[in-house]
């Protein structure tokens, strides 16, 4: 089976032509405190990285004890407001559109743009079911923000705000249906 961890999916992603995704690594406490007083060790921990940053512990969803790190000054009030001893430490890739908004959780309206990404991340990743949260950077690449075989799917959301979440949720609860059917039928009763 696949890991599916921030660090692990990174990894797996690297180089698929039209996809961009954050640098991440898991540290533990100790390491975050010792960035935070000496950021020149920055680029040990995680190469190629630009601030700002995400701390989160590892199964935070939904932006639950989530943290943006301007750098790493600012990691001392990150320590103080979570209080995990694991972390991903994610560098935070723009993905605002051209109205100044972030816009995630946009894979369905993707899918047809970027086909040979998500293919290309599908037989990488090899499950017969996946979830992904994404979005596009203003290059027009597609972003990869998390790939899982349990994500959080909801249609909570305020539809005047979100129209396009009930119809979406519509279609990827009709195609897990229809993924499990054949299942239901010739499990053992």
């Amino acid at each position: 089976m696949a890991t599916l961890s921030h660090d692990a999916v990174c990894a797996a992603l690297a180089a698929i032509a039209g996809l961009g995704m954050p640098l991440s690594t898991r540290i533990d406490r100790a390491q975050l405190a010792t960035l935070a007083q000496q950021p020149d060790m920055m680029s040990a921990i995680l190469p190629d990285t630009a601030s700002p940053l995400i701390v989160r512990p590892p199964g935070s969803h939904a932006g639950h004890k989530l943290e943006k790190a301007d750098g790493p000054l600012c990691l001392p009030a990150c320590l103080k407001r979570v209080p995990a001893a694991l972390f991903h430490l994610i560098r935070l890739l723009n993905c605002r559109d051209p109205g100044d908004s972030f816009r995630t959780h946009v894979a369905i309206a993707l899918a047809k743009r970027h086909a040979l990404a998500l293919a290309e991340i599908d037989r990488r990743i090899g499950l017969s079911y996946l979830g992904i949260d994404c979005a596009a950077t203003p290059e027009g690449r597609l972003l990869m923000l998390e790939v899982d075989n349990a994500v959080v799917v909801y249609t909570m959301d305020d539809e005047p705000l979100h129209p396009y979440k009930k119809p979406a949720m519509r279609k990827v609860c009709t195609a897990l249906r229809q993924l499990l059917e054949p299942m239901r039928r010739t499990a053992p009763r």
